[in-house]
């Protein structure tokens, strides 16, 4: 066995993109804002995230599952996974990347490993850059969905869904403006040429893009075709509200159990097989809601707080439970996160509204400790409590908002929507004092 490994192949792996690295070990990478998103090369998710410049990457899922740093991070994770240990690992990964990207391995010995001469050598100035997409102005994203939405249809299992098990109400279902996504593709682009012909900017609004015909040649405009990104999982959309009333976004409700929902999403994108243009990533902003009453009157890009006074905001997760929720509780707004890793726009709007107090409300089994499979380590559910404990600390560290825990019996139900439709009420804990008192629920 040749010996220790030369600093010089060391810094030259070390300047190798986990883009470059990720392209030729087969990710499928698509824009989000100055990232690229990928599957995350450890739990699967579709949060792991890799920055254009440095290479550095890191995943969200559910608060993170661990996943993060540079190129031999990465490829540590792809192959081990949570076994990964740097010392032990450390010389195969090393010669493992050299010899995926063609780069001559030299050794302190002065002997050398060669690459597979059919291998493409990895040169730092073949790094793929990619130029984030901005999408449109929110209020023209606005635009185009309202009416959009004002064009999907309505299929009765959805309608059934939402009035049964999420006990959603005839008014609710318009002011949300809950639509399904159409079934067939000429419903579809019935739908797209409505728009196009009454004027509306598809252009650069996250989900729409145009797709080139099989075959035919990317230079000739003609061969574009309009539409928007699609799977056969989608069921339904639920529209996402900034602080200003804006459907700003849309989130799809899936019938994929391993992904419930997922972002109405469009960056450009060129694979073997497909190509799509003058689309946009969607981000993953929070969902601002108030209950029926006052979502029915609150027009796009009219602030919250001219439409009713609040001193008090919930903050959720996900856009079901802080719909449900907002109209349950009524008088205070609800936030809902995508994910409890996602929460760095809350504080901003918080300040914003000169709120008082917040309520933290997630789902009880962020607060029960979940081994892995085969032992006693760290899962999922911890790992989302550090993030929940990261997300508290930075709220308590705002000058002047009072922050409490809403808590319940899980035996009542998971999520604050589930023990609210049950008519029970939460435990509020102050994180200070640790005092618990009831919660009263009134509109």
């Amino acid at each position: 066995m040749a010996g220790l490994i030369s600093d010089e192949t060391l810094e030259l792996v070390d300047k190798i993109s986990v883009i470059s690295l990720a392209e030729r070990l087969g990710y499928r990478m698509k824009r989000a804002g100055t990232w690229l998103q990928i599957e995350c090369p450890n739990c699967g998710d579709s949060k792991c995230y890799i920055g254009n410049r440095k290479g550095y990457f890191v995943c969200y899922d559910g608060g993170g599952c661990g996943a993060k740093g540079y190129i031999k991070d990465f490829f540590a994770w792809h192959t081990y996974h949570e076994e990964f240990n740097a010392k032990k690992h450390l010389r195969n990964t090393v010669l493992t990347i050299a010899e995926i990207m063609g780069v001559v391995v030299k050794f302190q010995d002065g002997s050398t490993k060669l690459p597979d001469p059919n291998v493409k050598a990895f040169n730092p100035a073949d790094i793929p850059e990619y130029i984030p997409v901005e999408p449109q102005p929110v209020e023209v994203c606005d635009r185009t969905y309202r009416r959009f939405l004002s064009l999907c249809p309505i299929y009765e299992d959805h309608l059934n869904e939402w009035k049964t098990k999420r006990k959603y109400t005839d008014k609710q279902i318009k002011s949300l403006n809950l639509r399904s996504l159409p079934r067939t593709a000429a419903e579809a682009q019935r739908i797209i040429q409505t728009l196009l012909s009454e004027g509306y900017t598809l252009e650069r609004v996250p989900g729409f893009t145009q797709i080139l015909k099989y075959g035919t040649d990317p230079e000739d405009d003609a061969n574009w075709v309009w539409g928007f990104v699609a799977h056969q999982s989608f069921k339904y959309f639920l529209p996402v509200r900034d602080d200003r009333g804006h459907i700003a976004r849309l989130r799809v409700a899936t019938s994929d159990p391993k992904k419930k929902y997922m972002w109405f999403s469009s960056d450009p994108l060129v694979t073997k097989n497909s190509a799509r243009r003058n689309g946009a990533p969607s981000g993953a902003p929070i969902n601002v809601v108030v209950s029926e009453r006052f979502l029915s009157h609150w027009e796009p890009g009219t602030e919250l707080t001219d439409i009713y006074s609040f001193d008090m905001v919930v903050v959720t997760e996900g856009e079901h439970k802080s719909n449900i929720s907002a109209n349950i509780l009524g008088k205070y707004p609800v936030i809902g996160i995508p994910g409890v890793g996602n929460y760095k726009d809350v504080l901003p709007t918080l300040i914003k509204w000169g709120c008082k107090k917040v309520a933290i409300a997630f789902d009880m089994d962020s607060f029960l400790k979940e081994a892995t499979e085969g032992n006693s380590g760290v899962g999922k559910n911890e790992k989302v409590f550090v993030q929940l404990v990261k997300f508290s600390k930075e709220l308590l560290s705002a000058s002047g908002i009072e922050v409490v825990l809403w808590a319940w019996n899980t035996t009542d139900g998971k999520g604050l929507d589930d023990i609210l439709l049950a008519h029970k009420a939460p435990i509020e804990i102050d994180l200070r004092t640790s005092k618990r008192t009831p919660v009263k629920i009134s509109a």
